[in-house]
């Protein structure tokens, strides 16, 4: 799912310069993905399969609109400065939901990582809101 919705928010974001329709359907389907596996018991559960479509078929459509953003907004000689800045910050979130959500699954729950994403996701989705409306919409 991942490959096929890539090309499908590239394109859509090609014909219709609507970025936040992407990024919004990107965290929210994410966030309703990674909650889904708060009701997964086993490996086997059919909540898991649904849930790893949907977070395959929404969650990368972020570094689809991400790329796109810094290609449209960044002079050529910032964009290899603001890529790999853009790296740096993920690798570092990587790192910290791994170490956070490692500790949470050997002390809390097993799907504790997932639910940790979930809230992430939320408040990123919100953040990208407020900021679309205060900052792009209202000129400030």
């Amino acid at each position: 799912p991942t490959l096929v919705n890539n090309i499908i928010y590239g394109y859509y974001i090609d014909k219709t310069n609507k970025v936040m329709n992407v990024i919004v359907l990107s965290l929210a389907g994410g966030a309703v993905g990674f909650f889904m596996t708060y009701f997964v018991d086993t490996a086997y559960d059919t909540t898991l399969y649904v849930a790893a479509v949907i977070m395959g078929s929404t969650v990368t459509g972020v570094y689809v609109a991400s790329n796109y953003l810094c290609f449209t907004h960044y002079p050529k000689e910032k964009r290899g400065i603001m890529l790999g800045f853009t790296v740096l910050v993920g690798y570092v979130g990587y790192v910290l939901i791994a170490t956070i959500g490692g500790y949470l699954f050997d002390h809390w729950r097993k799907n504790a990582p997932f639910m940790m994403y979930a809230v992430l996701s939320i408040v990123a989705l919100a953040w990208s809101i407020k900021i679309y409306k205060t900052k792009l919409v209202n000129g400030n």
